[in-house]
């Protein structure tokens, strides 16, 4: 008699008298195999690889080293003169690179909000426009990443100008060195 690769089920072969204890025994064997893998799929641990592993570890650990980091929340913007509010400022203690990820929430549709990043110190600064004077309905959410190397003691600061009208721009900005 022949068995099964897997699971070693009993094969009878075509001059083999068949054996009732032996298909109830397959029966067993199927019936624990099926419940583990039912019982494996319903379970909520996620199942991954050696491989997925250690590249998931390898970004957790990047991550864990961004430990500079600065975040400023829904702050509200009421100034439109020719200078923008501060949203967020950081001044980083080493070189490396920086992201910068910016949140705009309308409460009512308005007309010239702009977001700018501004970096270094008198006399090297440099504005980057995040979003150029725009018209953002209700409502409206945006979200612009800007990635760059900065150098050490060069202030990061996130501004932006908005509606005239207090509490309907909020801005929110979070300045996160990447490790």
């Amino acid at each position: 008699m022949k068995t099964t690769g897997n699971l070693g089920l009993k094969k009878p072969d075509g001059t083999d008298i068949v054996d009732i204890n032996d298909l109830n025994g397959n029966m067993d064997i199927l019936d624990t195999a099926v419940k583990a893998v039912q019982t494996h799929t319903t379970d909520t641990v996620k199942h991954i690889t050696a491989a997925e592993r250690t590249t998931w570890n390898a970004k957790a650990n990047k991550s864990e080293v961004a430990v500079n980091r600065v975040v400023a929340k829904d702050v509200a913007i009421f100034e439109q003169g020719p200078s923008p509010q501060t949203i967020a400022s950081f001044t980083p203690p080493s070189k490396g690179v920086y992201t910068v990820k910016t949140y705009i929430r309308v409460t009512q549709p308005t007309d010239n909000v702009q977001v700018a990043l501004r970096y270094g110190d008198n006399p090297e600064i440099y504005n980057y426009t995040i979003l150029a004077p725009t018209h953002l309905d209700a409502g409206d959410y945006s979200f612009v990443p800007v990635t760059f190397l900065a150098a050490a003691g060069k202030t990061i600061e996130v501004g932006a100008l908005g509606s005239w009208t207090p509490n309907i721009v909020f801005v929110s900005a979070i300045i996160t060195e990447e490790g």
